[in-house]
């Protein structure tokens, strides 16, 4: 009687999370790669080397981390997007590196577009098309103050039920481009 043998493919191959042929088209040629991953608290910036036994994070940013410059405003929007891929440029300086966004659907003008340009700003080497880029007006919370000042004229109800949680966090939503242009100065 004959037996047949079967290989169980990786698990995160099974499951969808990673195409290793993709993968290894990818990192072939490249020593350094940004690893952008959308997290439920806000967004994960690592900077990856590849290496034979696996790869070796050497710098990493969460938007959570703006915190400690005073940053009191959501981790999960554009300008926390920004300012935490600036933070990591400006800790990594002037490397040539290529973009790891994974199985995320690419979205442009995104939090992780808004990443990457903060990148680019702080004079990191990468290749990504200006089209898919926000916009400054976004990427500097001007569109959240706009929203904030309208919803204030509406009412103070419909304004609390939308911005309740950062003003308790201390944020003033009408002033975020200072509170931008402040902690960007910060990281300088």
């Amino acid at each position: 009687m004959k037996t047949q043998t079967f290989a169980v493919q990786y698990r995160r191959k099974r499951s969808g999370k990673t195409d290793y042929r993709r993968r290894v088209r990818m990192i072939s040629g490249f020593d350094t790669r940004i690893v952008v991953r959308r997290t439920l608290g806000g967004l994960l910036l690592q900077v990856a080397e590849y290496g034979n036994t696996g790869d070796k994070v050497t710098h990493s940013v969460r938007s959570q981390d703006l915190k400690k410059l005073g940053w009191n405003y959501d981790p999960k929007n554009l300008p926390s997007a920004y300012l935490a891929g600036y933070k990591l440029g400006k800790m990594i300086g002037n490397k040539e590196i290529i973009a790891d966004i994974g199985e995320t659907k690419s979205v442009g003008g995104g939090r992780i577009y808004a990443a990457l340009k903060g990148l680019v700003d702080a004079g990191v080497a990468l290749r990504v098309s200006e089209e898919v880029l926000p916009p400054m007006n976004r990427i500097n919370g001007s569109h959240i103050a706009a929203y904030a000042k309208h919803l204030k004229e509406k009412g103070e109800k419909i304004y609390q039920k939308q911005f309740g949680a950062a003003v308790k966090r201390g944020a003033i939503p009408e002033n975020i481009v200072k509170a931008f242009a402040e902690t960007k100065e910060k990281i300088k």
